[in-house]
């Protein structure tokens, strides 16, 4: 996916979204696979989504629509020593990254996510992603 297409599928949402969370993950690096396993008793087979860092460690995806902390932490990665703020109200957020506009979303995180790739260089090709569904995001 393009960023410019991320930004308008986070623009859009009402409230923090998985797949999107994914999404930003594979902008930053992070990989994802699938581990198969089949329940010895029943013989049903499950799935779940396992994360490696940009470094290669397992981890969990970060919240990066749903935690500050995490679309800190994204705003931090993707634009190191460029300075922003947030705010927010009942009826959602705010954000700014550096000289860019004023960005408006349902909640900070959402809006700092959106803030960041509005400022961040487009990249020339897309986004490899398998991550469309909130299933199997953890």
């Amino acid at each position: 996916m393009k960023q410019n297409e991320l930004i308008k599928r986070l623009t859009s949402l009402k409230e923090p979204n998985r797949g999107l969370d994914g999404e930003i993950g594979l902008l930053l690096g992070y990989t994802r696979s699938l581990k198969v396993e089949i329940h010895p008793k029943s013989k049903k087979e499950t799935s779940k989504a396992i994360w490696h860092t940009p470094a290669k460690k397992e981890s969990k995806l970060p919240y990066y629509t749903k935690l500050m902390n995490d679309a800190y932490k994204f705003a931090q990665t993707a634009l190191p020593g460029q300075v922003g703020g947030f705010s927010w109200d009942s009826k959602g957020g705010s954000a700014r990254m550096g000289k860019g506009p004023y960005i408006t979303a349902a909640n900070p995180a959402i809006a700092l996510c959106i803030a960041v790739l509005g400022n961040m260089p487009e990249k020339e090709e897309e986004i490899e992603t398998e991550v469309e569904t909130d299933a199997g995001m953890e």
